[in-house]
């Protein structure tokens, strides 16, 4: 267990702040954002094919620098991906906050894994434009040859309070 206070600076360093001890270590990043919507990722769907045979894989996003890469599911054992009977990939992480001036991108990625070496054998990416008014967006990508895929993103607001303090 890490037990420790953070306290917010406006900036952190190129690697964030990390805390760590003898089990596991966690990179913290802040960032502060414009304006921006909330994206969920609502479904990442085989719909065609099958996933490429002995690969590990994973599904992350995208934003405008290396810092907003997020890793929505890991599957390092180059096992198929956790799938239900439609299809559908179980995400570990589904929501992440965009900012309307940038697209997002959703990346899925097979790779060979030789201890932590992770070589990419095949990536589909799907560019989304941010909706301010909300909605469901859908893209499709291909995974190599044999596995194509459908991403679904629903948009919506970030409500901000602000609390303001009289003396």
């Amino acid at each position: 267990m890490i037990n420790q206070v953070l306290r917010y600076q406006r900036s952190p360093g190129p690697f964030g702040t990390i805390l760590d001890n003898n089990l596991c270590t966690i990179r913290f990043h802040c960032k502060q954002f414009g304006e921006t919507v909330e994206a969920t990722i609502l479904s990442v769907q085989i719909i065609h094919g099958s996933w490429p045979s002995q690969f590990a894989g994973k599904v992350f996003s995208k934003g405008a620098s290396p810092l907003e890469e997020f890793l929505l599911l890991d599957f390092p054992d180059g096992d198929s991906p956790p799938v239900d009977r439609d299809g559908n990939i179980h995400l570990s992480r589904r929501v992440v906050s965009v900012d309307v001036n940038q697209n997002f991108q959703v990346s899925v990625q097979a790779y060979s894994a030789c201890g932590s070496l992770k070589v990419p054998i095949a990536t589909g990416d799907a560019v989304f434009e941010p909706k301010k008014d909300g909605g469901v967006t859908e893209k499709e990508c291909d995974i190599g040859a044999s596995c194509r895929v459908k991403i679904k993103v629903a948009w919506s607001l970030l409500i901000w309070s602000k609390l303001l303090l009289q003396g």
